[in-house]
């Protein structure tokens, strides 16, 4: 399978972690696909993004929001479909037709998890929904996207389950996601990046 050729410097722009924003949070997903892929790169605050982001109050900016990615001088922000590009330029998101389509459909479903965890606190009904979906999802399959290694759909689904557990949302009911999250976090650029957090350092802020 070819891949688009690999790009010759790629900058993330994100709060952490750099000093007092000592967390991955909306990054992890990122960095982790680039740690996977072997790919160096630096790590700068959003204030140093050329234009800069509106939600620092730039007047011609180039994202909304962090993370961003700028891969060989072009600008791309928006965590999930940062992936998509990302999983592309180095085959973390799926090989054939079959699994980019999988990959991709997970990688939305890990990002509803995501913006619906809190919800889950208060509506026992929407998270049984949820994680009996992805118990189903998982039949047969170790990864999020059916796939034979992970992918940007387990490596943004860290982002999402840290805050499931920070939140301490109680899945243990549901073997297959349980198996999947102690699976994801042996993989070694996830617990290389659990075992940097020391010192005040956090996956996410909760």
């Amino acid at each position: 399978v070819s891949h688009p050729k690999r790009p010759s410097k790629i900058t993330v722009y994100y709060w952490g972690p750099h000093g007092e924003m000592n967390f991955y949070g909306r990054a992890i997903g990122i960095y982790l696909t680039l740690d996977q892929a072997r790919f160096p790169y630096d790590m700068k605050t959003p204030d140093k993004l050329p234009d800069g982001f509106v939600a620092l109050g730039s007047p011609d900016p180039n994202a909304y929001a962090p993370p961003a990615v700028e891969i060989d001088g072009i600008c791309m922000a928006q965590s999930a479909q940062t992936l998509v590009a990302l999983g592309e330029l180095f085959g973390l998101g799926g090989n054939t037709t079959a699994e980019k389509m999988q990959v991709l459909h997970a990688l939305g479903d890990v990002q509803d998890v995501f913006d619906l965890h809190s919800k889950f606190e208060s509506d026992d009904a929407l998270k049984k929904k949820w994680f009996g979906y992805l118990e189903k999802k998982l039949t047969g399959n170790t990864w999020m996207g059916g796939t034979l290694e992970p992918s940007i759909a387990d490596f943004h689904g860290v982002f999402a389950f840290c805050w499931v557990e920070g939140k301490k949302i109680d899945f243990s009911d549901y073997t297959r996601v349980t198996k999947w999250w102690q699976d994801i976090k042996v993989c070694s650029v996830v617990a290389k990046m659990f075992a940097s957090c020391k010192k005040g350092r956090k996956m996410v802020p909760v």
